[in-house]
């Protein structure tokens, strides 16, 4: 039976991070500051082994979930302008009206892929640039 159907099996218990201002006037007390602060764990590189896997784990679902995407998006277009194909020799009209799917959609596909594929985490030097930067103004 699937996990989340089986009312018996619970999903592991999710870590909260609270988000705590702190005035810092120590530079050396920054970096022993926790550097996560929010439940969204994929922005800021992990520190731990456990959290780089958990990390790793939500990437690579990620890779797959695009895969998914992408192939709906393929088969649904391939339908889609097969049918316009089909339409278009019985009624002798040759307006491509499925460009839209394909132009708004690929849009899409292109933002879930940057999303992937090129957006990398925040790193402690960005970080640290960051503070220093808000620190001097």
């Amino acid at each position: 039976m699937w996990p989340h159907l089986n009312p018996d099996v619970r999903p592991p218990a999710r870590e909260e991070h609270v988000l705590t201002m702190t005035a810092v006037t120590d530079p050396k007390e920054v970096k022993s500051m926790p550097t996560v602060t929010t439940d969204d764990r994929e922005e800021v590189v992990a520190a731990t082994p456990d959290a780089l896997r958990e990390q790793a784990l939500l990437r690579l679902k990620k890779r797959r979930d695009f895969k998914a995407h992408l192939v709906v998006y393929v088969l649904v277009n391939a339908v889609v302008w097969g049918t316009w194909v089909v339409v278009a020799i019985s009624s002798q009209s040759w307006w491509p009206w499925p460009v839209f799917l394909t132009l708004f959609w690929g849009i899409g596909v292109a933002m879930n892929a940057w999303d992937v594929y090129f957006r990398t985490p925040i790193t402690e030097e960005e970080l640290q640039r960051e503070i220093e930067r808000l620190r001097h103004g």
